[in-house]
């Protein structure tokens, strides 16, 4: 029995729920999802609210699988460190948030959801976990690999967030090289004091 392959969205479909999600993200500039109606994106998007329904249960989907979009594009672009190396994938990211940074911004801003941004980078945690850089030592214990991440995300995220708030007055490639750079210094010292690493984490 062939596989059945999920059915793709026409144009149309895909068009529709663009323009319904670029108004919801209008929207969330101004004012929280509570307060952002069903109603309000169907006139502006001139569409009924059964083709609304069609594809979201109520605003509060619409934001999720909004986010869930960004999460994806995300995850497969870290995905693809073992194949473009380090700098070449923090740059695709970075590129990927420059073009959408109009369109997705208002998901981390005062309206969105302020968990987001620890899911994005909770949800890339295994991929950090396989990175060859542990691979030649079995020292690292999962507790200190977790601490480091959330050290290095943390410290990346609050560079992104930064560089999106303050007109990008630097390049993609060369904030991530600046981040390759940070991420190296930093394992690199680790490594040289990696016992009171390991005792602080026992």
């Amino acid at each position: 029995m062939e596989e059945t392959k999920p059915k793709r969205e026409d144009a149309r479909i895909r068009s529709t729920k663009g323009r319904v999600q670029e108004i919801f993200l209008q929207h969330l500039r101004e004012k929280p999802a509570s307060r952002i109606s069903v109603t309000q994106i169907c006139k502006e998007a001139g569409i009924n609210r059964t083709t609304f329904y069609k594809h979201y249960l109520d605003v509060f989907d619409l934001l999720d699988k909004t986010e869930r979009e960004l999460q994806t594009s995300f995850r497969e672009a870290v995905g693809r460190i073992r194949v473009t190396g380090v700098v070449q994938t923090l740059t695709e990211i970075l590129q990927i948030l420059q073009q959408n940074m109009v369109r997705y911004w208002p998901l981390f801003g005062p309206n969105g959801d302020p968990a987001l941004a620890g899911r994005l980078i909770g949800s890339c945690y295994p991929l950090f976990a396989d990175n060859p850089m542990f691979a030649d030592s079995r020292e690292y214990d999962d507790d200190l690999k977790k601490i480091l991440y959330c050290y290095l995300s943390g410290g990346c995220m609050a560079m992104l967030t930064y560089w999106m708030q303050y007109g990008q007055k630097r390049s993609p490639e060369e904030m991530a090289v600046i981040m390759d750079e940070l991420i190296r210094i930093t394992m690199a010292g680790v490594r040289e004091h990696l016992e009171v690493f390991r005792q602080g984490t026992k």
